[in-house]
């Protein structure tokens, strides 16, 4: 709602997950149990609450006990900036997304979340940026915002504004955006705080577009993980739980951090390394 309050907002369009029949489900869940086994897929199959009950960290209840804290206006912003320009897309990659995209002549396009985008979507529009809550190349991939505290790592928590690729998450880097972390932090808060952080970054990058600055992304290389939809677990949401409670983010408070590479010209690639090279070494 603050991007459409603020800018010159031509469209907001929500992708729609794709629908699955009776026959891909099965055909999904056999090749899942395949690869990964009964007690994987069990574990898994918990971690999404399929049985009334989610072991450990309950992902639902903290998004949105933090979405009201963070974001207390967030419905009625919508209902009243954000509704009135949004269109349901079954799929955006098909001829009919890419018709109603290019229908829009925007000049820019952001991105939050989504499937993948395939590369002629990307160019029907002069720039696409992409805003990922995973610090990029560190993280990449479902649930980045949420496995860092899993893995016992809050420090790498963050997030990556990049422009739109169509391999997941690999877009050329713009800027990072490490949220401030606090001692009562969770995995939902920290969400919400790189949310904040993004919209800030989609306001800063908009500004310098506008004046017609050359907006250059840096190349991330192959990420450290990539993670997928299937692996996430009841392991990890039990992982949080118990990170939590002996009080992980205390350990690793830290003010807010913002890297804008794409406003540092020369020194932008140095900057790059040196700041993931700092968060790998020193958090």
């Amino acid at each position: 709602a603050d991007l459409v309050d603020r800018g010159d907002v031509v469209a907001v369009l929500h992708p729609q997950p794709r629908s699955w029949t009776l026959q891909e489900r099965r055909a999904l869940r056999r090749r899942q149990l395949k690869r990964y086994g009964f007690w994987h897929f069990l574990m898994m199959k918990l971690a999404r609450n399929r049985f009334g009950w989610t072991p450990g960290w309950d992902e639902s209840r903290d998004v949105q006990d933090c979405e009201c804290r963070f974001f207390p206006d967030v419905d009625s912003g919508y209902e009243r900036l954000v509704a009135p320009l949004a269109t349901s897309v079954p799929d955006i990659n098909s001829a009919q997304g890419l018709d109603l995209v290019r229908s829009f002549d925007a000049d820019v396009a952001l991105c939050s979340g989504g499937p993948v985008y395939g590369q002629e979507l990307i160019a029907s529009v002069p720039l696409m940026l992409n805003f990922h809550t995973g610090i990029s190349p560190l993280y990449n991939g479902s649930r980045s915002i949420f496995w860092t505290t899993a893995n016992g790592q809050p420090q790498l928590t963050g997030g990556t504004l990049m422009r739109m690729s169509a391999a997941v998450d690999g877009g050329d880097v713009l800027a990072h955006y490490l949220p401030a972390i606090e001692r009562d932090d969770t995995p939902g808060s920290l969400f919400m705080k790189c949310m904040r952080g993004g919209t800030m970054l989609y306001h800063r990058v908009l500004d310098d577009v506008s004046t017609g600055a050359n907006i250059i992304g840096l190349p991330q290389g192959r990420p450290f993980h990539l993670y997928y939809e299937a692996e996430w677990t009841a392991y990890q949401t039990l992982a949080i739980e118990r990170n939590l409670r002996r009080g992980l983010c205390t350990r690793w408070a830290r003010p807010e951090r913002v890297y804008e590479y794409w406003r540092m010209g020369e020194t932008a690639e140095e900057a790059f390394r040196q700041a993931l090279l700092e968060l790998i070494l020193d958090g």
